[in-house]
């Protein structure tokens, strides 16, 4: 068993310390679980390329997902939303959507 160093004798400090330990023991049990019965999800980047041919066109994707493909900041994507460069194809409440098919589009019309 691993033994826990001491290292101020302040009462919050110490709790501190406790917590720090067991919570770094319980998230490394429940990693090595999750990964043993297959339940974690593992992020994947793709390329334009990728994205282009694993296509659905009505897929409605995030600012973020579009930052991300045109390899933009978001304060870019908003300038361009403002002056009608490229415009989303609905809002869902506030938020603005674009299509797949029109990134797709726009990725083409620039090369």
């Amino acid at each position: 068993m691993d033994e826990i160093q001491i290292k101020n004798p302040n009462t919050n400090h110490f709790v501190n310390q406790l917590l720090e330990y067991f919570a770094d023991k319980v998230a490394g049990k429940l990693l090595s679980k999750l990964e043993e019965s297959n339940c974690l999800v593992k992020t994947i980047s793709i390329s334009q390329e990728e994205f282009i041919e694993n296509k659905n066109d009505e897929d409605l994707l995030f600012k973020k997902e579009v930052c991300e493909l045109l390899k933009i900041k978001m304060p870019t994507l908003n300038s361009w939303r403002v002056k009608g460069v490229l415009m989303p194809d609905t809002y869902v409440g506030r938020s603005p959507r674009y299509k797949r098919i029109t990134i797709e589009r726009y990725l083409k019309n620039i090369a």
